[in-house]
């Protein structure tokens, strides 16, 4: 006889609880294609170097200050300009601002939300006019947070853009950063959650040669993350619950039409005698890491492993899987 029984370790409950909104399962967000019918690989390009450079793979860029707080302040929010940090973080790189307009179509039509973390951006980054290799922090130039060929018109935060820079600080060495903005119609076509905070310019996908994800993971708690995912190949980490760039944001005219009740869910299956599977839904950048262990009836544990499948041995009695780094089924035979 087979058992299920679910849980969330504590420790997790205790440093990131279950967002209102989870990021989705299936997306793919690969790198520019160099047709429309034909699409580079997913590899990310690196962080630049600390001199602008010639957007290199970073190693040599600057020396990672302190891993302090970004340096200066943030100044006062405009609504004309975004200003970033930039590569002095005396927060002169700034990039106009403009007003959203109907014109633009449904790739920049937001679903209104009641919870005011969800505002609906109206002002953003004409991409097409905007410097792509203007640097917005000592190893970050703008085209690794908005792209124009994802669409002209893009936002990202610039508390973001310090909290990634800090985490570049911390590894000594460049930061592969996958996916930061989204608008709709391009979130959508990836696979992406109805809410996913990569639309609202606060999420960043991204993995380190220098440090693995168990590091990556708790430095992005350590930072103030509202949400962190694990997956196969990267990171998530967002910043919902910082508040909202007002070069980009207007919260006070936010309106409410939808509670938002997307969860995440996750099943362990045993597909033939002795090999499982967890199949999981909800996550939005793709599969996330499942981490299994086995035990013996005495308690004792002996086997451990990463991967979609898990092949126990002989002896097994109990078998956990952990999903993402947030839910955990287990599976006790009788």
């Amino acid at each position: 006889m087979l058992l299920l029984f679910a849980c969330v370790p504590s420790s997790l409950v205790d440093t990131r609880p279950l967002p209102d909104v989870p990021e989705a399962e299936t997306e793919f967000d690969p790198n520019q294609p160099d047709t429309a019918a034909e699409q580079d690989d997913d590899e990310p390009g690196p962080d630049t170097g600390g001199d602008g450079g010639d957007g290199g793979d970073g190693g040599d860029g600057g020396d990672g200050g302190d891993g302090g707080d970004g340096g200066n302040e943030q100044p006062a929010g405009s609504t004309d300009e975004v200003c970033y940090p930039g590569p002095a973080e005396d927060w002169t790189a700034c990039v106009d601002v403009v007003d959203w307009s109907s014109s633009w179509g449904s790739d920049y039509d937001y679903l209104e939300s009641s919870d005011s973390r969800y505002a609906t951006p109206v002002r953003f980054v004409d991409l097409e006019a905007a410097n792509a290799s203007l640097e917005l922090a000592p190893n970050f130039v703008l085209d690794e947070f908005m792209q124009a060929w994802k669409g002209r018109y893009g936002i990202f935060q610039p508390h973001v853009v310090t909290y990634a820079q800090t985490l570049r600080d911390w590894s000594g060495g460049p930061l592969y950063i996958n996916s930061g903005y989204r608008n709709v119609g391009y979130n959508g076509s990836v696979g992406g959650a109805t809410y996913s905070r990569h639309m609202y310019g606060d999420a960043i996908d991204f993995y380190s040669n220098e440090v693995g994800f168990d590091t990556l993971d708790a430095w992005c708690v350590d930072l103030g993350a509202g949400y962190v995912g694990r997956y196969d190949s990267h990171i998530h980490c967002d910043w919902r619950d910082d508040a909202l760039e007002p070069a980009f944001y207007d919260v006070a005219a936010a309106r409410g039409l939808f509670e938002l009740q997307e969860l995440r869910s996750a099943e362990l299956q045993e597909l033939e005698a002795g090999v499982w599977e967890a199949p999981a839904n909800g996550w939005d950048e793709g599969e996330p890491l499942r981490e299994w262990r086995a035990w013996d009836g005495e308690g004792a544990l002996i086997a451990e492993g990463v991967g979609d499948l898990f092949f126990a041995p002989d002896g097994t009695h109990t078998v956990e899987v952990v999903i993402g780094r947030e839910i955990t089924r287990t599976a006790t035979r009788s």
